[in-house]
């Protein structure tokens, strides 16, 4: 909130503006009087202490610069001022009284024209937006706000969660067909649902359409885990691709992707190569393993029969095409232009979204294009071209080129270049002190002014790209701005929320000052006061189990979030909350130090499902610290009967004693947040992914509450009614 008083000495001493000093002074009285503290709220005022000196546009959230720009954009134009987004620092003392008085953000007004008419642009906006009830109003049109809900929940592995949202997004009528089908086929691998999606009506569609990557990725682990595993593990790599029929059925999707993103994909690939007699994509791939990994790879040729190679590197390009290998259609092609074969790497280069070639080969295909040697174009030759300059204008190597383009003007498909690009970008870590300040100022740009529907779309990418930079103190900026776009939004959904708290437990981690871990602790509060309802308190439990878990160098903010959170809970009717919450909401305050509730609560018929634990195993595979024995504890305060077992596994590498606890467990929890690849694969091999309990959260309330969703499924069942996902 903007202090009024504070704000007001920022501006100094206006006799500094001589014939102007009675203008700013009712300009700025003009805008005070209006100030309530709610979000969303701006002023505009000249700073002469503060270089470069001029007007700049003031406000304690990133709504309060959208709307203050979209205003004077407005009422300025190009020929008079420029806006120009600038951080405030440490450096300037005019800074540190800014921050004082609330403001967190600002924008600079860059004067073009002469100062008379600048100030009069000025006057005439802010006299017309204090003379008007401005109210907020909506960004987003609904489907933007679930198909970020359908990415998060996926995330969050919310099965129930991302089949609603996509069954909205169809209803939506918004969406394309091909793109209702990438997103189902991106439900089930996500889920790793590989039946279902191989079971698909249209899935041999699917094959001949051009798809994005990660698609491509998901349809890459779907043939490792359905057709090539069907076939058996002592077989010849020649009897594996033809039987599981790779080339003819799968050479589109195994060639589209030359170096796979995940380890299975890389099996298929390897497979597919082999066989191909294709040594220069053999070598690529061995080059992007770890040592481990290419071991494990090197065993699998070792059981490669060498046979004469279906297609040599310098077979027919159309051969090479119709096989799906892409890789070498387009090295031939560039290392041999020839007029016949252009339109064949082309399409070589749409099917593979080869960025790194794509303006090597337009060069090319334009230069026979201006002798007059390509034959003649068809219309679908056209798109292709305008397809493939689009391709190579929409082409980030980075996050720094991504947020620079999304800057600077609208840019309808900065959400689609992100998720199809993002997976081989360096980590944000990467950028320099300068890059990433750079990156902050084009996050709030981009958020403020030309793509905010963009960028609200791909929050749950921002929010991941910020977690993992929150230890790096030069991206602290970024990472705020993510979380105040976060706060800004009128919609808080579900996974959106989840995403949050990813944020949040990483900044809390990450040893932040007191001041900072205070502000952080204090947003949740805030989040928490406006989302308040029966129907989130699991969040509010996941929320509050995070802040406990982490270390508190301001003890005082913890406790009073804590507290509120809590007793907001408690003040919601004891009918509304089910027996496993109002057994966590004690616990909590137990470790917390606050009073505990003292009156029993009738328990419920949904309450009665614990009992079904009597005389089961419950197997927990975690590398978080203390998390068996606080499942054990909350277990034990709603009373299921002593018969039940818990027994926890920490190894990080497959170990017999691992393997035996997922046989013989009735209910097999997997911590996939804290745990060892190595260790979850083991289980894998022995217990189906859709048979192991996967929590949704980071915390211990996570892996009661899907034992509760699984108790209760079992339940349905045995009533006669269908399980739900």
């Amino acid at each position: 909130m903007i202090s009024v008083d504070e704000l007001r000495q920022c501006a100094g001493d206006l006799s500094v503006y001589k014939a102007f000093q009675d203008s700013f002074e009712v300009l700025i009285e003009e805008q005070l009087r209006k100030l309530t503290g709610a979000p969303g709220e701006w002023v505009v005022m000249p700073l002469h202490e503060r270089e470069p000196q001029g007007f700049y546009l003031v406000s304690a959230d990133l709504e309060g610069q959208r709307r203050g720009r979209e205003v004077l954009d407005a009422f300025l134009g190009p020929t008079t001022a420029a806006l120009a987004s600038t951080r405030l620092g440490k450096l300037q003392s005019i800074d540190l009284q800014l921050v004082a008085a609330g403001a967190r953000h600002l924008t600079y007004v860059h004067r073009v024209a002469e100062q008379q008419k600048l100030v009069d642009r000025v006057r005439t906006a802010v006299s017309t937006v204090v003379s008007n009830d401005a109210r907020p109003r909506p960004t987003l049109v609904p489907h933007l706000h679930r198909l970020r809900d359908f990415r998060l929940a996926l995330l969050q592995h919310n099965a129930a969660e991302a089949s609603a949202a996509l069954a909205d997004l169809r209803l939506s009528g918004q969406l394309s067909a091909e793109n209702l089908r990438f997103l189902t086929v991106e439900l089930h691998g996500r889920l790793g649902r590989w039946s279902e999606l191989r079971q698909l009506p249209y899935f041999r569609d699917l094959l001949k359409a051009r798809r994005p990557r990660a698609i491509n990725e998901l349809l890459l682990e779907m043939i490792w885990q359905v057709d090539i595993s069907a076939v058996g593990a002592d077989r010849s790599l020649t009897e594996i691709a033809a039987e599981a029929d790779l080339i003819s059925q799968f050479g589109t999707v195994i060639g589209a992707v030359d170096v796979p993103g995940g380890a299975l994909g890389r099996k298929v690939a390897v497979i597919a190569a082999a066989t191909a007699g294709d040594e220069r994509r053999l070598a690529r791939i061995l080059e992007a393993t770890t040592l481990d990994e290419r071991q494990d790879l090197e065993r699998l040729l070792a059981r490669h029969k060498a046979t004469q190679p279906s297609a040599s590197p310098d077979a027919n390009l159309h051969e090479l095409l119709a096989g799906g290998q892409f890789s070498n259609v387009i090295h031939t092609y560039l290392k041999n232009p020839e007029p016949g074969t252009s339109i064949a790497a082309v399409h070589a280069v749409l099917d593979s979204n080869d960025t790194e070639h794509a303006a090597a080969v337009l060069t090319e295909v334009e230069r026979f294009r201006a002798a007059g040697r390509l034959p003649a174009l068809t219309r679908r030759t056209k798109q292709d071209l305008d397809s493939l300059r689009g391709l190579i204008e929409s082409t980030c190597s980075d996050w720094g080129a991504w947020l620079r383009r999304v800057a600077v003007g609208p840019w309808p498909d900065a959400e689609r270049v992100l998720r199809a690009s993002h997976h081989d970008w360096p980590e944000l870590t990467t950028l320099t002190a300068a890059e990433a300040e750079r990156a902050a100022e084009d996050l709030l740009d981009a958020a403020t002014v030309t793509n905010q529907e963009r960028v609200v779309a791909a929050l749950d990418l921002l929010c991941l790209a910020a977690a993992r930079a929150t230890a790096s103190p030069h991206l602290a900026q970024f990472c705020e701005l993510v979380l105040d776009v976060l706060a800004s939004q009128q919609n808080v959904s579900g996974p959106v929320r989840h995403a949050y708290l990813d944020l949040l437990g990483n900044i809390l981690k990450s040893g932040p000052s007191p001041e900072r871990y205070a502000n952080a602790v204090q947003g949740a509060g805030k989040l928490w006061a406006k989302i308040a309802a029966p129907s989130v308190v699991d969040w509010a439990i996941d929320l509050v189990d995070l802040l406990m878990d982490t270390s508190a160098p301001e003890r005082g903010a913890l406790i009073s979030v804590v507290s509120a959170v809590l007793g907001q809970i408690r003040d919601f009717p004891a009918e509304r909350l089910s027996l496993r919450q109002r057994t966590e909401i004690d616990h909590l305050a137990e470790h917390a130090g606050l009073p505990t509730t003292s009156a029993p609560v009738p328990i419920s018929g949904a309450d009665t499902i614990w009992s079904n634990l009597a005389a089961r195993e419950i197997g927990i595979y975690t590398l978080q610290a203390g998390a068996v024995g606080h499942f054990r504890e909350r277990l034990q305060r709603m009373q299921v009967p002593k018969t039940v077992t818990v027994t926890g596994n920490s190894d990080k590498v497959a170990t017999p004693t691992l393997r035996a606890l997922v046989a013989r467990a009735d209910y097999m929890i997997v911590d996939t947040w804290h745990a060892a690849h190595a260790a979850t694969d083991a289980i894998d091999e022995v217990l189906p992914r859709d048979q192991q309990l996967l929590p949704q959260g980071r915390g211990v309330s996570g892996y009661i509450r899907v034992l509760e969703d699984a108790l209760s499924r079992q339940v349905m069942s045995s009533r006669g009614h269908p399980e739900t996902s």
